[in-house]
């Protein structure tokens, strides 16, 4: 796929200790988008998606006000391969305001540690209805 599938809506976090969670149920995936307020002071907002290893499966930076998307890892047939619980174990956004981590796990996961009720398994019929990205 060489764009961003449509929105099927924000996924929940919730925050944990120095870092936010992401529950993300099996064979689903996600793609991000990173939105930079008109009064962004043009900083580097630096995004990076880790495997559990440590490895570093995509590295971004963006300046622009404005909403970007990273629709997953590149490959080099230009295409990409989606944002999945099998692939990527943690975001990080770093500016130098900071750093948010976000750690992706399982519903259930998600549900002892935060006491957060697990999203819903996706269902295409409920899909986000609004406006679609370029």
């Amino acid at each position: 796929m060489g764009e961003a599938p449509s929105s099927h809506g924000a996924l929940p976090i919730a925050p944990e200790g120095d870092h936010y969670l992401l529950p993300l149920p099996d064979q689903e995936a996600f793609w991000v988008g990173i939105i930079l307020p008109k009064v962004w002071n043009r900083r580097k907002l630096h995004f990076t998606a880790m495997q559990a290893d440590g490895s570093v499966l995509v590295s971004e930076q963006f300046t622009r006000p404005g909403m970007s998307v990273v629709t997953g890892i590149k490959r080099s047939d230009g295409q990409f391969d989606v944002f999945r619980p099998e692939l990527v174990s943690e975001l990080l956004l770093t500016s130098a305001g900071g750093i948010a981590r976000v750690v992706v796990c399982d519903p259930r996961t998600f549900v002892v540690r935060t006491g957060q009720a697990a999203p819903e398994t996706f269902d295409p019929d409920a899909a986000f209805g609004g406006w679609r990205l370029p």
